[in-house]
């Protein structure tokens, strides 16, 4: 695999056109199907679906979507650090999140790290929980951010910040508004809102599904991330079971959905919140990192 290689792919997948794609890299159009092809073969799966009037990513396509990006403008940036030799001294730190909530905990641990390391140049990443350990195994964050997973690979350590209470959240002239915890059997009673497995944790999928099996599919709503539930949550379309990821540092919801209420679920149990990190062997941010995050949690 090679950067070129790369360039192709993200070209095709930008404009789902060989021609186009072609065109933007200046070569022909055989020159960036046989780069796809070798891409491909490397892999071992198909990334295009290609029929005589469309082109589209296969699933294994949106998978390797945000990899071959993240590798691209490393290399990018690999080349520009040298073009000019006072950039030699940036310091890059790579930190990969979950969900966006999970970024509020990061300002001021962020601005005292820098304080302690001026040549610091953080980067901030959203990565599926279904990814993110596969990333950092890979070298391309330094730490993650998440729930804890069921997932066992013997290369990263896990610690806990905290525990997080299941909460199930509502519109705020919902039934339950000003209750202070509802059961699963409450639950029950009103339409679900279900979120994305590769987003959730095991735990939450089977809490998920423990209310989904006793309604119709007219009482369910399907989305992609917990933000997306958030969304339809305040439209008003009914409740959704989460981590108390939200509100992290305070009772309050987050603040762009000020009209949604919580309450904790009493029967759903905690989840465990915490970072994921493969060694702390001269990595001194990191450690340092660490450090302030236990301070501020």
């Amino acid at each position: 695999m090679n950067t070129f290689q790369l360039d192709c792919f993200l070209a095709v997948a930008d404009y789902l056109n060989f021609a186009k794609a072609a065109n933007h890299m200046k070569i022909s159009q055989p020159a960036v199907t046989h780069q796809i092809q070798t891409l491909e073969n490397e892999l071992n799966v198909k990334l295009f679906r290609r029929t005589t009037r469309t082109v589209e990513l296969t699933v294994e396509g949106h998978i390797f979507l945000d990899d071959a990006r993240n590798i691209v403008e490393l290399s990018k940036r690999a080349v520009k650090r040298f073009e000019n030799a006072d950039q030699i001294a940036i310091l890059d730190f790579s930190i990969g999140c979950t969900t966006l909530a999970q970024f509020e905990l990061l300002p001021p641990v962020l601005e005292r790290l820098v304080q302690l390391y001026p040549n610091l140049h953080p980067k901030l990443l959203l990565v599926p929980s279904a990814q993110i350990l596969f990333q950092l195994d890979e070298g391309a964050i330094d730490i993650a951010l998440a729930l804890k997973m069921n997932i066992k690979k013997d290369s990263l350590i896990y610690r806990e910040l905290t525990k997080i209470p299941t909460i199930c959240a509502f519109r705020e002239d919902h039934p339950f508004a000003g209750k202070e915890g509802v059961t699963m059997e409450d639950i029950k009673e009103h339409n679900l809102i279900l979120y994305h497995p590769g987003s959730a944790s095991q735990e939450i999928v089977q809490l998920q599904h423990r209310i989904a099996e006793t309604k119709k599919p007219s009482e369910l709503y399907f989305c992609e991330s917990a933000e997306a539930a958030m969304v339809l949550v305040q439209a008003g379309l009914g409740v959704a079971i989460l981590p108390n990821v939200y509100g992290f540092h305070s009772t309050d919801i987050h603040p762009k959905f000020r009209n949604i209420q919580k309450c904790p679920i009493t029967d759903a149990g905690e989840r465990s919140f915490g970072y994921y990190y493969k060694t702390l062997k001269g990595n001194a941010p990191l450690k340092d990192f660490i450090r302030l995050l236990k301070e501020s949690a």
